[in-house]
């Protein structure tokens, strides 16, 4: 085979085409930094979004409490009310304690109380600080929920000593704010109050 028969492509020619080529490089390189830099602002802005999903989600389902001091009072042998001084967790804008429902369980009990007594029994609202809108609890709030009426056989009648675990939620179901204490070693007399730690 004759050398001299090969066609070689011209040094001007060759450099056109090599030229040529790294444009083409250099272009599909700018095309994918601009589409990825679309992709990642997209993404940032869904990431956003579904984290401001899951907070407004999270503050209408689970009840942001958080409970501050809690406390029962006798009615002759039996507990005649408890009451717990609540706040809004910190992070948290407002809620509204007329969908609130509390429920309380004990070793051999449960009972559930809300606003509107559609269960076992109601609860009360007091507006120890701040203001009541409506009974929407926000930062500045301290409200006092006192279930009056815990029922018979159930919370009235728990035995000294008795671990109670108390639910403050929206819905049966739903994730709950969790209070967990226990009954005192000893009851004072009718009409004398005790804590709940």
């Amino acid at each position: 085979m004759k050398l001299d028969r090969i066609n070689r492509i011209p040094e001007e020619e060759s450099g056109a085409i090599g030229i040529g080529t790294l444009i083409v490089f250099i272009g599909l390189i700018l095309v994918a930094a601009i589409a990825s830099a679309v992709i990642v602002g997209v993404m940032g802005d869904l990431q956003e979004r579904a984290s401001r999903t899951g907070r407004e989600t999270q503050e209408n389902v689970a009840p942001p409490i958080q409970v501050q001091h809690a406390e029962g009072q006798m009615d002759g042998d039996d507990i005649g009310e408890v009451s717990f001084v609540v706040t809004i967790i910190e992070g948290r804008r407002l809620y509204d304690l007329e969908n609130l429902m509390v429920q309380i369980n004990g070793e051999d009990f449960s009972e559930r109380h809300d606003y509107e007594g559609n269960t076992d029994g109601e609860f009360t609202l007091d507006t120890l600080v701040g203001s009541d809108p409506d009974n929407e609890l926000t930062r500045d709030d301290m409200v006092e929920i006192e279930i009056g009426n815990p029922t018979a056989d159930g919370l009235a009648d728990a035995d000294t000593n008795e671990a109670l675990t108390i639910k403050f939620m929206a819905a049966e179901g739903a994730p709950s704010t969790l209070f967990e204490t226990v009954t005192p070693v000893e009851y004072p007399e009718d009409g004398g109050s005790f804590e709940l730690p």
